[in-house]
């Protein structure tokens, strides 16, 4: 039996593969060593280490709500913005610079009620979220959502440091610093202070679908680096599938982030291939007006999140395991329990078969 080193690739809604990956690893005796992801990746790696099992990190995928929606679906919550958001749009500006016959006090009260009116409109309130703030949805659901899966488990509000002191487990979640354009490693070395689910939160924030977050100053530095006014999205924006963490440890920024190489486990990487084809699975339930704006988006993402690791995958073709996922989209948040059992399964299936050929 082997201990491994698992890189968790980002995918959204995919990443319920990544759960059938390591049920895999488990049900053959295999044991878990670092756990590196992205987005997705690193929702499920958060998860192992806080000490969930597959199949209850697949029963979480099926949660629903009061009236019956996937709790998924409440991660896309409509942005109730703040006054002061509201002033600081661009759109309040343009009023502002209208002249009105009316005292400047009045004329600025007028505006705001005028904002707050259109926040209220469908649609108006995301827009201004997109173009002021970077996305479409707040995040908060997720952020509920997570800090609700960590309580279970006695970690609602631990930091990076915590975790690691309390489980022994090395967990590293990968975002983008969009102000100094560079890749960020979360975990007990690199940011100690870090709330965990803020860290995932920071993971997940897919470009133009969730808001950017700005770093908090009661997080502390990164890396001794003061990362005040920093603006943080979704790591795969730099590495959706950032295997090269435990290949390359060679690198200066790796062995900072990352401390030294093991030398005795395996490095895997669960990969989310769009290629092959999910056995079996069922078609949606429900036909989506959006689909076609939808499936853009998707495609979008996928390009802008897997062009830097295309070098990774083919120099450790060998390290990666291949989970199907054709046919299903980084924002299909919605999925049914059918379609989300036929994810699952296929991903164990892949990997049953990566390990009978594996040398491990």
């Amino acid at each position: 039996m082997a201990t491994f080193d698992v890189v968790f690739e980002g995918g959204g809604a995919k990443g319920v593969a990544l759960a059938g990956g390591v049920s895999a690893l488990l049900q053959r005796g295999h044991t878990l060593g670092r756990l590196v992801g992205t987005s997705a990746g690193a929702i499920t790696a958060t998860n192992l280490a806080v000490g969930y099992t597959p199949d209850e990190i697949f029963g979480g995928a099926l949660e629903r709500t009061a009236d019956g929606r996937s709790v998924y679906s409440t991660f896309s919550d409509v942005p109730k913005l703040t006054d002061q958001e509201l002033e600081a749009s661009g759109i309040f500006k343009v009023l502002r610079g209208i002249p009105l016959p009316m005292t400047a006090r009045a004329e600025e009260r007028l505006d705001l009620m005028l904002m707050h009116v259109l926040s209220h409109a469908p649609h108006f309130a995301s827009l201004i979220s997109l173009f002021e703030l970077g996305g479409i949805f707040r995040g908060d659901g997720f952020l509920t959502w997570m800090r609700r899966c960590l309580a279970k488990k006695g970690f609602e509000d631990a930091t990076l440091g915590e975790l690691h002191q309390k489980t022994g487990k090395d967990v590293s979640v990968l975002a983008t610093d969009t102000t100094d354009r560079r890749l960020l490693v979360f975990n007990h070395r690199t940011a100690p202070n870090l709330p965990v689910a803020w860290a995932v939160r920071m993971s997940m924030s897919i470009p133009f679908y969730w808001q950017e977050v700005r770093w908090n100053d009661a997080w502390g530095q990164y890396l001794g680096q003061d990362m005040t006014g920093r603006t943080i999205v979704d790591g795969g924006v730099v590495s959706n599938f950032p295997l090269f963490l435990l290949t390359d440890g060679a690198d200066e920024e790796v062995a900072r982030s990352m401390g030294k190489p093991s030398t005795s486990n395996a490095a895997v990487g669960f990969y989310l291939d769009p290629t092959l084809d999910v056995e079996g699975a069922p078609a949606p339930t429900t036909a989506d007006p959006t689909s076609p704006t939808r499936t853009r988006i998707d495609a979008l993402l996928d390009t802008l999140m897997s062009a830097r690791d295309n070098a990774t995958f083919d120099a450790h073709r060998e390290r990666v395991v291949r989970l199907p996922v054709r046919g299903y989209g980084t924002t299909d948040f919605d999925m049914s329990e059918a379609r989300a059992r036929s994810l699952f399964d296929a991903a164990v299936s892949a990997t049953q078969a990566w390990l009978s050929k594996a040398s491990v």
